[in-house]
């Protein structure tokens, strides 16, 4: 369930969501050079642009954590390269443990990777019953267009022709 900014946040024109986002750090602890503070500022702000103004939704980045690659530290698979079947496994272990994860339940969750095999970004349907998370790659981003594709999925958002 999406929990929205505390009500002093909240202009009389557009709903604030929460954003919290994760950088997966690779094997050798950095994240991808693509995931700098100011392409993520810009990210969020073009994405603004649009929500606000189609859909009355601002968002509001709450931070943004560096993560050690969670499967390499658990022995399971990577999370700095994942496939996207890996999405829920991903949220039900980020679920079991928020704090070693960085999980927020009163945020949408985006973790930054460096490679997604068979997608440039990847989130399910939150009303669907089982995701609230998104992931997306570093190519995905070249504009903002690839983020707000994925957050509109997160708000039941479908593709055209569907």
């Amino acid at each position: 369930t999406l929990l929205l900014a505390s009500s002093n946040e909240l202009s009389a024109q557009s709903t604030r969501v929460r954003v919290s986002i994760k950088r997966v750090l690779n094997a050798a602890g950095q994240p991808h050079a693509f995931w700098s503070q100011s392409k993520i500022d810009r990210w969020m702000r073009d994405s603004n642009k649009l929500f606000d103004q189609q859909l009355g939704i601002q968002l509001v980045l709450s931070e943004v954590q560096d993560l050690p690659d969670p499967g390499i530290a658990n022995g399971g698979p990577s999370w700095a390269t994942i496939d996207r079947s890996q999405l829920t496994p991903m949220e039900q272990q980020a679920k079991a443990n928020p704090a070693y994860y960085t999980w927020r339940s009163n945020a949408i969750n985006i973790y930054l990777v460096h490679e997604i095999i068979g997608a440039g970004g990847v989130c399910s349907f939150p009303n669907g019953g089982h995701n609230e998370i998104i992931v997306v790659k570093p190519s995905i981003l070249n504009s903002s267009v690839g983020f707000a594709h994925e957050l509109g999925h997160y708000f039941n958002l479908l593709h055209t022709g569907k």
